[in-house]
């Protein structure tokens, strides 16, 4: 064998026993959590930080944090509660940016679609964390099976909550990202809290209006606009037919 395949094997090896000692100490940092969890009389009303084992999740590096959210999704047969106890965890991970891998999406997607449960989870919050990695075609496409197989799961619940419908029209969002419709990843910030509910109380035609020109917006970089992303832009917010006070029409 040469030089070059041994040191290739022994780096393979490596990752794998890294990847398995990280797998281990995420299953006890959750089972710290669901114990330490298990001995208020509220635990619905506990934060994660509030906890010594969520505050050590809290603190952990970003890919022990993502060990964490996949063992807290891995599907096994339990109780609604079980799952009911991790939604708060997953809430405040779902906000990180974490180095998701293809393979960690396709993995926790299929966790969700097989979960009878799953609206006991935080699904949206989840389903925006993905959308990042998912705005990536590659990984997309890798994703599509699954992302099919949880929309086909997530139509059969008896269930017509404004929650599900919020869930069912994001996931259809980014399943037609891969075909060419726009996607707006909205992160949960001051400003995103705010914009998030509007956006989904508003009708489908006037929403995707408003995604265009957030999107738009979005690929702004440096300190003045060119003309063309002016044109654009002022084209988007016409289509909108939307007032601008008199103040800012000369700014716009």
């Amino acid at each position: 064998m040469a030089m070059a395949d041994v040191r290739g094997v022994v780096a393979m090896m490596r990752d794998a026993v890294q990847d398995a000692m990280r797998e281990v100490g995420a299953q006890a940092l959750l089972a710290a959590y669901r114990a330490q969890l298990s001995l208020s009389d509220a635990p619905w009303r506990v934060k994660p930080a509030d906890l010594a084992a969520g505050r050590a999740i809290l603190d952990a590096d970003p890919q022990m944090q993502l060990a964490v959210m996949r063992a807290a999704l891995r599907w096994i047969p339990q109780r609604q509660q079980w799952y009911v106890n991790h939604r708060a965890l997953l809430s405040h991970l779902a906000k990180r940016a974490l180095p998701y891998a293809p393979e960690d999406v396709r993995a926790m997607l299929q966790d969700l679609a097989a979960n009878e449960h799953q609206y006991s989870l935080p699904i949206q919050a989840l389903l925006r964390a993905f959308a990042r990695p998912l705005a990536d075609r590659e990984t997309l496409a890798m994703c599509r099976p699954d992302l099919e197989r949880l929309r086909e799961a997530a139509d059969k619940r008896r269930d017509e909550s404004a929650e599900r419908r919020h869930f069912l029209r994001l996931l259809d969002e980014i399943l037609a990202a891969g075909q060419g419709a726009v996607i707006l990843d909205i992160r949960s910030d001051e400003w995103g809290d705010q914009v998030q509910p509007l956006l989904e109380g508003m009708e489908e035609a006037t929403r995707g209006k408003w995604v265009a020109l957030l999107a738009h917006c979005a690929t702004g970089s440096g300190s003045t606009p060119s003309g063309k992303w002016l044109t654009t832009a002022r084209r988007l917010r016409e289509e909108l037919d939307v007032s601008i006070p008199p103040q800012r029409q000369q700014a716009a």
